[in-house]
């Protein structure tokens, strides 16, 4: 089947919460080391950030393309997105991340492990975590304190998409 990330919404985003959300996409892809071509839906033209929807693939000129990631905000259900581990991954895992800490979109994904016998430095989601971390550097609203995501947090929400009824 692939390397596939899986993502669940239950309720629409407001206004506020996908404008809050577009901003943290772009700046991820803003902030992209410059080796990473990403592109829009097929992996041609360009990557989409905006009012009407979210769109990235990677590209199709360089074969390191797959499936788009394709949100919009009205967008409600389960969906996937294969990336096959290409080079774009990094941004889809990392966008999924800024939807779950903006609009709550649950996600599991095939990166994640339990096997023992497979380190847990060898999780495919921590470079994208760590991206999501050093990009955004997200903060309490609260405290102003550094509010990063962490492996437990992954793997709560996996267990949360796992336990939901769809």
């Amino acid at each position: 089947m692939g390397y596939t990330h899986y993502y669940n919404l239950k309720n629409k985003a407001s206004k506020t919460k996908w404008n809050r959300f577009v901003e943290q996409c772009k700046t991820l892809y803003k902030n992209l080391p410059s080796d990473i071509s990403v592109k829009g839906s097929g992996g041609k033209g360009q990557a989409g950030f905006g009012v009407d929807g979210v769109t990235i693939n990677g590209d199709y000129d360089l074969d390191t393309y797959c499936e788009d990631l394709f949100l919009t905000p009205d967008y409600l259900g389960f969906e996937f997105t294969k990336t096959n581990r290409n080079d774009y991954d990094i941004l889809v895992f990392a966008c999924l991340i800024a939807a779950n800490r903006t609009l709550g979109l649950l996600f599991k994904s095939d990166g994640y492990t339990d096997h023992p016998d497979y380190p847990k430095e060898c999780n495919d989601l921590l470079p994208a975590m760590n991206y999501y971390n050093q990009t955004i550097d997200p903060k309490n609203k609260i405290t102003g304190d550094p509010d990063l995501v962490t492996e437990d947090e992954l793997w709560l929400i996996r267990k949360k998409f796992n336990n939901q009824r769809t």
